[in-house]
C-alpha cells in the first residue's frame, strides 16, 4: 500500500503575494468582513444606526463652538451639513488606518497556523470600513436633502477617495 501523496504549501516569494493569490482567498476575506460587521453591530443597543448617530452629534457639537461661537464660515454650505462632511470623511479615514494596521496583530494566530497571503486582513477590514462608510453616507444624503443641499460635479471624484484606503495594506504587509 503507497503512502498518500505529501503537499507542501508555501507562499509565494517576493514582498507582496501577487493579487491573484488574494483573489483566489475572496471567500475568506467576505467571510471577515461579515464575521466583523456582525460582532460589531451585533451586541450594541443601536446596532447600525450607531453610524448614523454618533457623527450626528459631533456634528451638533462641532456646529456649536466652530459656527456659533468661534463664527467659522462655511461658505454657501449649511454648518451642520458642512461639519458632519468632513466628521464622515475623518472617520472614514481614521477607522481604515487604525483597523487595517490592528488586523495583523488580531488574526496573528490564524496566520501562524495557515497559509492566507497576509493581505487578506487588511483588506477585509477596509472593506468594513467601506460599508460603514456607505451607511453613514445614507444619512448625510437623508440630511442633505433635508437641508435642499445638493452635491455638484465634485461627487464624480468619490470613487478615487474610495479606492485611496486600499493602497495602505500594501504599505503594511
Amino acid at each position: 500500500m503507497s503512502a498518500a501523496p505529501l503537499t507542501i504549501v508555501e507562499p509565494p516569494s517576493g514582498i507582496f503575494p501577487s493579487l491573484s493569490e488574494v483573489w483566489k482567498a475572496r471567500g475568506f476575506i467576505i467571510a471577515l468582513v461579515l464575521r466583523t460587521l456582525k460582532v460589531r453591530y451585533k451586541y450594541t443597543t443601536l446596532g447600525i444606526g450607531w453610524l448614523i448617530v454618533t457623527p450626528l452629534i459631533s456634528a451638533g457639537i462641532f456646529t456649536f463652538f466652530f459656527g456659533k461661537l468661534a463664527k467659522i464660515p462655511s461658505g454657501d454650505i449649511p454648518y451642520p451639513l458642512f461639519v458632519l462632511s468632513g466628521i464622515l470623511v475623518w472617520n472614514f479615514f481614521t477607522s481604515s488606518l487604525t483597523r487595517a494596521a490592528d488586523s495583523l496583530t488580531e488574526f496573528a494566530g490564524v496566520l501562524s497556523k495557515t497559509y492566507i497571503p497576509r493581505l487578506c486582513f487588511p483588506i477585509s477590514s477596509l472593506l468594513g470600513s467601506v460599508i460603514d462608510f456607505m451607511l453613514s453616507l445614507g444619512g448625510f444624503v437623508a440630511i442633505a436633502i433635508i437641508y435642499g443641499y445638493y452635491p455638484g460635479r465634485s461627487i464624480l471624484f468619490m470613487p478615487l477617495f474610495f479606492f485611496s484606503p486600499f493602497l495602505l495594506p500594501w504599505v503594511l504587509v
